[in-house]
């Protein structure tokens, strides 16, 4: 995108906006998706059948055919015992489908997906751009921070390192009346 000066726009700073909303889109989506799956856990509850255990045993509850058969490898429990478990199973599957089909469990978690599929592709974009200035380059530190750190506070190499070279950038973009994105 070229002005009538001459001067080439920088494609990297938008990418970030759209970055930023892409991340906030997704997590929209993914607290979305979290209080929809608690509400049917409270009301469905989860698709889970409880085990038979010997008296004064704690409870083992499993939420797979392979975990039923599993826990009754070994075990000399009849046959109809593991059909029922097996159908108990099938039956709270059912119900939490048709419930959370009904709320729309499925819709928010494609919606998430999607969200973090931009997000990652406009990341990737971003960084087929050479930065045309500060402002850019610490766009591109702060989204590598963004999507590879675990956690906000992580002092592991290299995140504690980079937030400083950031901190840096915008110091001295500021010392010179640069105005910087984030």
């Amino acid at each position: 995108m070229a002005a009538t000066s001459g001067f080439v726009a920088d494609p990297i700073l938008p990418l970030w906006t759209e970055w930023q909303r892409a991340v906030a889109e997704a997590a929209a989506w993914g607290a979305r998706w979290a209080a929809l799956e608690v509400e049917l856990a409270r009301t469905v509850g989860f698709p889970r059948v409880r085990m038979p255990t010997a008296l004064g045993k704690t409870a083992v509850w499993v939420t797979s055919h392979a975990q039923i058969d599993n826990c009754l490898k070994d075990s000399r429990e009849p046959e109809e015992v593991r059909t029922r478990l097996h159908a108990d199973l099938v039956l709270a599957q059912a119900r939490w489908n048709e419930a959370a089909a009904r709320v729309g469990l499925d819709s928010a978690d494609r919606q998430e997906a999607a969200a973090m599929t931009r997000g990652a592709e406009l990341a990737e974009t971003l960084f087929t751009f050479p930065a045309q200035g500060i402002p850019s380059v610490i766009v591109k530190l702060e989204l590598i921070v963004c999507m590879g750190q675990t956690q906000a506070d992580d002092e592991d190499f290299p995140w504690a390192w980079l937030r400083t070279a950031i901190a840096d950038l915008k110091r001295l973009a500021a010392e010179v009346g640069i105005p910087t994105p984030v």
